[in-house]
């Protein structure tokens, strides 16, 4: 009689449930049919943000995907289905497919699903995934020449930073912010103007951005208190040009339910800031274009105004 050899244990398989992975065995006996013992039962939670140097490129598929959740979640507040993306997202796949990439993007921490039987949110890292991949198709796009002539007007520089925090809250709808070159900022009273406070009071009344209210209150006595936000900004803009943080890359706690786009400014001698403060879902696309412009379009007033204050200055001494 030949002996029979010993069973075997296979190797563990994974499958998925709506919310959670279960991690199974499966199991076999000799005479018996094969069934699956669950191990594990672990909740799915959304991982942290990771920098952008250490996010792999997505396939072309699920990177579109993801932008079409990011989109339509910033549209409109609600978890995305994948039934909902199959028929509106114009990505001619099946909704089985959709929900196929949308499971590797969950077990990437690109998204994730808030509760049971609800479609799926950006994560962090999802929104800095979409962030990037705009950064890297932008081009700056010249001002409205209205913006940049009403800016013109202002006769000092305090004036024009005034009007900028102005334009920027109008055109973002986010608490807009403009600050002084840091060397001028320690010699006045007033070195930082901010417009649209009530933009972010507006965000305690939004369920799908849940901003606590002690955070918004510590937060907007931050903004009162503008040595702070003065300081919190030369940490994040150390280097001249375009910045966007998002929410948990803020190292202020009181700033973590938020989001932040800011960008410098050349004056002719020194840089300054200027940017938007806004929900982790502001539309980001607008919030971009609209710093990019205005930030250009203030060095080129800033720098015009220091040449004809130098212009007028030789006058006076060939003069004298």
């Amino acid at each position: 009689m030949t002996p029979r050899r010993p069973a075997t244990r296979p190797p563990a398989t994974r499958r998925r449930s709506k919310n959670r992975l279960l991690y199974s065995r499966v199991v076999s006996t000799p005479g018996t049919r094969q069934a699956r013992v669950p191990v594990v039962d672990t909740p799915m939670t959304p991982r942290p943000a990771t920098s952008p140097s250490e996010q792999p490129p997505l396939t072309e598929r699920a990177s579109s995907i993801l932008a079409c959740v990011v989109r339509q979640y910033i549209d409109s507040g609600e978890p995305v289905s994948s039934l909902w993306l199959a028929r509106h997202g114009d990505l001619g796949i099946s909704s089985a497919s959709v929900r196929t990439v949308m499971a590797r993007l969950e077990d990437d921490g690109y998204i994730h699903q808030p509760h049971t039987s609800a479609g799926r949110v950006p994560t962090d890292r999802g929104y800095r995934y979409f962030v990037n991949c705009l950064l890297q198709r932008r081009r700056r796009p010249k001002a409205p020449p209205a913006v940049e002539a009403r800016l013109r007007r202002a006769r000092t520089v305090s004036g024009v930073l005034s009007s900028v925090s102005h334009e920027l809250s109008a055109a973002s709808h986010h608490l807009a912010f403009a600050c002084m070159p840091r060397r001028t900022a320690l010699s006045v009273a007033d070195p930082l103007f901010i417009e649209g406070s009530w933009f972010l009071a507006e965000e305690v009344s939004d369920g799908s951005n849940r901003v606590p209210l002690d955070i918004l209150r510590t937060l907007l006595a931050m903004i009162e208190r503008k040595d702070l936000l003065v300081r919190l900004l030369d940490e994040y803009l150390d280097e001249p040009g375009l910045t966007v943080v998002i929410g948990t890359e803020n190292r202020t706690p009181e700033m973590q339910p938020f989001s932040l786009v800011a960008s410098t400014y050349f004056d002719g001698e020194q840089t300054g800031s200027i940017g938007v403060i806004g929900p982790r879902r502001m539309r980001y696309g607008r919030a971009i274009s609209t710093v990019d412009q205005v930030s250009a379009a203030v060095s080129r007033v800033l720098v015009a105004q220091a040449a004809a204050s130098h212009h007028d200055r030789r006058a006076e001494i060939s003069a004298s």
